[in-house]
């Protein structure tokens, strides 16, 4: 079960290592694939926290 879990990221190791070496994609591909993740997700939490003001803001002012 554990296997099924990180075949994902095997398939995107093995792909990773048709075009550069072991320790460029340690080194540097990973933590900017981490880096893109954390920024999308706190991006998209900013999203939905301005949109959910926005919806407070209208309910409390009795706008539509």
């Amino acid at each position: 079960m554990e296997l099924l879990l990180f075949a994902p990221i095997n398939f995107i190791d093995q792909l990773l290592l048709k075009f550069f070496s072991v320790e460029t994609i340690n080194h540097v591909i990973w933590p900017f694939i981490q880096i893109g993740l954390v920024v999308t997700v706190i991006s998209g939490w900013v999203a939905y926290a301005s949109y959910l003001e926005r919806k407070i803001s209208a309910f409390m002012q009795a706008r539509l």
